[in-house]
């Protein structure tokens, strides 16, 4: 964090952290190999949106250039602060590097990738996101209220990640039953 300070000349926590407020969330979304850091996702909630995208704005002219980048009438653009939210956050959001940046309603959504992003636009406008689908509401309706933590994967929709974590001789038995999981 020193580094990005000294960098920037600025306060990177303030400008990069200090908008979020009680929740956040990392998640990834299908991936179609095993290299899914581009599909690496957070989103973070926001007392005040508006206010946390003019600071992360600052965050992003100061650290280098800011590009607005419009898709299909979204808003987005380019935070080139390496790890930062996996050291000033924490190590869940690890995977996150350099990410684009979109406000979503009250959160702040970030994106390893541009066509991730465009992608996450997609999907909400079509109605498509995970907070359309019967699961969402399951896990809503049990676990949110008192959770502290809560991790989601639908077996089916996310071969590629569990083929890159269990060993190899499951890896063989997930690629031969994946049409049926």
């Amino acid at each position: 964090i020193q580094k990005i300070n000294d960098a920037c000349n600025c306060d990177s926590e303030n400008l990069g952290s200090s908008w979020i407020s009680s929740q956040a969330v990392a998640f990834i979304t299908e991936p179609s190999s095993k290299e899914y850091d581009q599909n690496m996702f957070a989103v973070f909630a926001s007392e005040d949106s508006e206010s946390a995208v003019a600071l992360l704005k600052e965050f992003a002219s100061a650290v280098g250039e800011l590009e607005e980048l419009d898709f299909e009438g979204e808003r987005y653009f380019r935070l080139q602060v390496g790890d930062f939210y996996g050291t000033a956050v924490g190590s869940v959001f690890g995977g996150l590097v350099d990410p684009f940046v979109a406000r979503v309603e009250d959160a702040i959504v970030m994106a390893n990738s541009e066509n991730a992003i465009r992608n996450y636009f997609s999907a909400i406008q079509s109605g498509r996101s995970f907070l359309e689908t019967e699961e969402y509401g399951d896990l809503q309706n049990h676990l949110f209220t008192d959770a502290h933590f809560v991790l989601y994967s639908s077996l089916a929709k996310s071969p590629s990640i569990f083929r890159n974590i269990l060993d190899e001789k499951f890896d063989g038995d997930l690629e031969r039953q994946t049409e049926v999981l």
